[in-house]
């Protein structure tokens, strides 16, 4: 049985995954800087947050950019996971993440942010819509290369 490679020899799968690790760096750093900035910078008295808590590390606006560190790295993984497995279904489901993490990313943190916190945040809503845009353009693609590999697999 042959070994089956990463990354097929064809270039829509390399598109694909040099997009979604190019979005998942910059999405990374972005929001590495959004949660340094919330573990420095305590928030302002008008937020309705108890001074006392402010600092604390189980702040809400300390927890979602965790989460949101996770929820990238996951969508990496499942990037990756979808181009070894040359699963469709799998790349329909990491570009329909990262766009509903896009619109969950625009919609967060923007009440009583700082001009630095709102700058990563649109950051962060703009690198995500236009890698969205490619990952439809590329899950496209992938269908068909995806659907012509599986034909050859299992015949007519």
């Amino acid at each position: 049985m042959a070994r089956r490679k990463l990354i097929p020899d064809v270039p829509w799968p390399r598109a694909t995954l040099f997009i979604v690790t190019l979005e998942t760096v910059v999405a990374l750093v972005l929001e590495s800087l959004v949660l340094r900035e919330h573990i420095t910078k305590p928030a302002s008295h008008d937020t309705g947050v108890d001074p006392a808590l402010d600092t604390a590390l189980s702040t809400p606006q300390t927890i979602y950019p965790i989460v949101y560190l996770f929820a990238i790295v996951s969508l990496f993984t499942l990037c990756v996971d979808a181009m070894y497995h040359r699963n469709q279904i799998q790349v329909v489901a990491f570009t329909f993440f990262n766009i509903l993490y896009g619109v969950i990313q625009t919609l967060a943190d923007w009440n009583g942010a700082t001009t630095q916190l709102i700058a990563f945040n649109l950051a962060i809503s703009v690198t995500m819509g236009v890698s969205s845009i490619f990952l439809i353009f590329c899950a496209f693609k992938l269908a068909r290369v995806f659907g012509w590999e599986m034909f050859r697999f299992l015949g007519a």
